[in-house]
């Protein structure tokens, strides 16, 4: 007994540099995601408030000119966050099926263990589904456009407005490819068909 006593004292410091090292990795992926979180939000925020001002007290002529200035705040700080968001797909997609390899094949403790980074993962997650949320909203501008009374003689110049806008592309851009939901719904799925594959070869191999 007091063997193993001894033997477990002496993996203590092991333990804690292990719960160390993950507790800084973990902290610094979860903060730069809800970093980027938030700058996504403020850009929601923003397409939001021009649509209110469409709505509520903006003149037919001035939707243009908004929406260029619109546009071109969501593309600056789209790209001042795409390689920051980009990095951190790519460190969950290669990280993950290696989780789930290092959890089937030790023993149950480890599997408790890797509850943890899940908790990384559906930040990084909801960081990414964030950014592309943004496009979404962008999509759907025109149509609110389209809906909203300017008064009379204005539906020739309304119409103007509505193409100009729906040709736009405006959205939140990474290495000038246009995220949206659905394309992120591709990328997940064809994400998890290679991670099944592979880990299908690791483990009966």
């Amino acid at each position: 007994g007091v063997y193993r006593f001894e033997h477990r004292l002496d993996h203590i410091p092991e333990v804690l540099l292990e719960v160390a090292m993950f507790a800084v990795f973990s902290g610094a992926i979860l903060g730069l995601s809800f970093t980027i979180v938030c700058v996504c939000q403020s850009l929601s925020a923003l397409i939001d408030a021009f649509c209110c001002d469409v709505v509520e007290r903006m003149h037919v002529s001035e939707v243009a000119g908004v929406w260029n200035l619109t546009q071109a705040v969501l593309r600056k700080s789209s790209g001042s966050i795409e390689h920051g968001l980009v990095t951190l797909i790519m460190i969950v997609a290669f990280v993950l099926p290696l989780m789930l390899v290092d959890v089937m094949l030790h023993t149950s403790c480890s599997r408790h263990s890797a509850l943890a980074p899940l908790i990384v993962v559906c930040g990084v997650v909801f960081m990414a589904f964030a950014a592309a949320r943004i496009s979404d909203k962008c999509s759907r501008v025109p149509m609110l456009i389209n809906a909203v009374s300017f008064g009379e003689g204005t539906d020739w110049h309304r119409q103007q407005v509505v193409d100009y806008v729906t040709s736009s592309g405006a959205g939140f851009y990474v290495f000038s490819t246009r995220l949206t939901t659905v394309m992120l719904l591709k990328f997940v799925y064809g994400w998890a068909v290679a991670a099944m594959g592979i880990f299908s070869k690791v483990m009966f191999a």
